[in-house]
């Protein structure tokens, strides 16, 4: 059944009737349209129409009808009105949720800036501090010593024997330098290089040399005569195969990167 087609020409049925005040006629099709409706499951139309068939039923007289009219037409207004009464306020809540999560989203963006200005401030401080003190050490060009007081006659024949080599000679330059080969130089065993090493300077054989390396690089960072290296130039004169490395090793003994510490130098 071709409700659709039904409907539409029921609507059309019922345009004449009014006009023509066939009320019984007009009562018969709002019927047929309820049902058409009804099996559309269009309930809501569909009771619409069955009430006007009933209420055309029931008011028979022509001032009755055109107040029944009336009365539909208001309702229709005020349907309308109402469904725009309903959508302007709901514009108005879309507005006004959008103008509070613009807000949030301002509050927290400034929060977050102010927040990574002050950790960055505070970070710089204290890199500034950090390369004011190391800076200071090296220009005081100290040599690294044993911390633990030598005692032992071989360990302390030992130990010059080593100083000698890493502050004068400066074997660490050489970036294929291993325990094994320094313990050659000085006439003694790895092992036993190896616990001299970790009984008087406290640390292990590649943190020594380590030290000697970011020591020699620190003076040559703010050398005038280096400046026209880069910082990987520097990491291989030193005795580094890479920059990486170089700048792990720097930053860990330091606190800073290379070319911070460069550039924190007043004479650069």
């Amino acid at each position: 059944h071709n409700y659709g087609k039904a409907i539409e020409l029921c609507k059309k049925v019922s345009e004449v009737c009014k006009e023509n005040q066939m009320l019984d006629s007009y009562m018969e099709v709002e019927r047929l349209k309820g049902a058409a409706y009804k099996e559309l499951k269009k309930f809501d139309l569909a009771y619409k129409a069955m009430y006007i068939a009933d209420s055309l039923k029931q008011l028979m007289e022509k001032e009755k009808l055109n107040s029944l009219i009336t009365q539909i037409e208001n309702e229709k207004e005020k349907t309308i009105l109402t469904a725009e009464k309903h959508r302007l306020n709901d514009n108005l809540e879309y507005e006004k949720k959008r103008k509070n999560y613009i807000t949030i989203i301002l509050i927290i963006a400034s929060i977050v800036l102010i927040v990574t200005v002050f950790f960055t401030i505070r970070i710089n401080k204290k890199k500034k501090l950090l390369a004011d003190k190391y800076l200071a050490l090296v220009e005081e060009k100290q040599p690294i010593k044993s911390k633990i007081p030598v005692e032992n006659k071989e360990h302390k024949e030992l130990l010059k024997k080593l100083e000698l080599e890493l502050n004068s000679k400066k074997v660490f330059l050489d970036e294929k330098l291993t325990l094994n080969t320094l313990a050659k130089k000085l006439k003694t065993n790895r092992s036993y290089l190896s616990e001299t090493i970790n009984t008087h300077y406290q640390i292990s054989f590649s943190n020594l040399i380590n030290k000697h390396r970011i020591k020699e690089a620190s003076e040559l960072l703010i050398d005038k005569n280096y400046q026209h290296y880069s910082i990987e130039g520097i990491a291989k004169t030193v005795g580094y195969r890479n920059i990486s490395s170089f700048n792990s090793a720097f930053k860990k003994e330091t606190g800073i990167t290379p070319s911070y510490f460069r550039k924190s130098n007043p004479k650069n």
